[in-house]
């Protein structure tokens, strides 16, 4: 993935005109924990908002970059409220109850009709299935996958792929653009 400046992030918000009041609450200082050299590990990451319940969800396939405000939260048990533990959708990888959730996408700006996937909580799917997290690991002894490594990118990637086309979404900016 490129690099995702501040700068880059607030056209890309700017462009996507999501609401005032998610666009003050998004935390735009979370990719600044990430250097230039480990952004070529993403295909997917989240910026969240202070309390982690919403974001926007930056894309990037074949060099296009997409981006959508997204809501997240844990999964539970309806007669219980205990979190439960999910296989996310996205990357297959297993993630404990307190690490599971669902994330839900509107397919219109200011429509109840949403897309709902299970997730990982932290949205480091780009992440899980290079290998690179303890649940990633977690999730290897559980589910006992014997596939490459290369496979679980490739299966990342189509699965993203899918949920551009069925979000009908277009790119954020264009290929040849760069903002800095």
């Amino acid at each position: 993935m490129r690099v995702i400046s501040t700068k880059l992030a607030n056209e890309i918000i700017t462009k996507l005109r999501i609401s005032k009041n998610l666009q003050k609450r998004l935390r735009l200082s979370a990719f600044g924990d990430i250097s230039e050299t480990e952004w070529k590990h993403y295909e997917i990451i989240g910026l969240p908002t202070k309390d982690g319940a919403a974001g926007v969800l930056f894309i990037e396939i074949e060099d296009d970059l997409y981006a959508i405000p997204y809501e997240i939260g844990a999964v539970g048990d309806k007669l219980t409220g205990r979190s439960k533990p999910v296989i996310c959708d996205l990357c297959k990888t297993w993630q404990a109850g307190g690490r599971a959730g669902s994330i839900t996408f509107r397919t219109e700006r200011r429509s109840l009709n949403s897309i709902s996937f299970l997730c990982c909580l932290d949205l480091k799917c780009s992440l899980h299935v290079r290998d690179m997290t303890t649940a990633a690991k977690t999730s290897r002894a559980q589910l006992r996958e014997d596939i490459t490594q290369q496979y679980r990118i490739e299966r990342l990637k189509d699965k993203l792929s899918m949920l551009v086309k069925r979000l009908g979404l277009e790119p954020a900016i264009d290929k040849d653009e760069d903002i800095e």
